[in-house]
């Protein structure tokens, strides 16, 4: 063993005192496990970066935002499929398709083409922003979508619960389901949604994120789980 180095441990297949940055036995050879965390040391708080709640005004703003620019996304997608599709019928059939009836309407199969492009892309933009924190809108507006768990991306599985819930809600109720899903994070204390609620995820300020504050205790985990990484009251002003 190095000289001047803190004994704490002991070899526990020849008992010979070993140093803590060990990894292997100097009187024996054996390979030493990894030393124990203490429980002050896990029990200790550790920095974590405070956030503010987004409000509802600004992720009304932001879903504007991003519903404007996967509209247009999904109209050009929309024409791009239904040009296709007219080309395509043109030349397999030529000029028959304006005499027969019998034939393909182009003018149907276009309109057809572009919704369900549209109606695609549309998806598609929401899904895949929200599993990476948000699109363009909220990250235009300071935001992000994160999980209650640990503060990462919502990932897919949550996104597509995220945009499933407010269309099953609207559909159970004739829309009113709907409006009282996103009206619930006005009066939410940490402004949630009820599908932030069923997906587990929030929508903070990114823009007002602080430095870690060693002042303000941590919010404590629950136990056998993992907590928010959120301070009491962040979001509450």
């Amino acid at each position: 063993m190095a000289g001047g180095a803190v004994v704490h441990r002991y070899c526990s297949s020849c008992g010979a005192a070993i140093a803590d940055d060990a990894a292997f036995c100097d009187a024996c050879g054996s390979k030493l496990q990894p030393p124990a965390v203490s429980r002050a040391a896990a029990a200790a708080p550790t920095a974590v970066a405070t956030y503010t709640y987004a409000g509802f005004l600004r992720r009304a703003a932001a879903y504007i935002v991003d519903a404007a620019a996967a509209i247009v996304l999904g109209a050009l997608v929309g024409l791009m499929w239904g040009f296709v599709a007219l080309v395509i019928l043109y030349v397999a059939q030529g000029d028959q398709h304006y005499t027969s009836g019998r034939e393909f309407a182009p003018t149907m199969t276009f309109w057809l083409l572009f919704m369900l492009g549209w109606l695609a892309a549309f998806f598609w933009y929401h899904l895949l922003a929200t599993a990476r924190g948000g699109g363009f809108g909220k990250r235009l507006l300071g935001m992000r979508i994160v999980r209650e768990s640990d503060g990462a991306a919502p990932g897919l599985g949550s996104a597509f619960l995220r945009i499933l819930i407010p269309v099953v809600l609207a559909w159970m109720s004739s829309g009113i389901g709907s409006l009282l899903d996103y009206a619930w994070a006005l009066w939410d204390p940490r402004r949630q949604t009820l599908h932030d609620k069923a997906a587990g995820t929030l929508v903070v300020d990114v823009s007002r994120a602080a430095a870690p504050d060693a002042a303000r205790p941590v919010e404590p985990a629950p136990a056998g789980g993992v907590g928010t990484g959120l301070r009491p009251g962040a979001g509450r002003a």
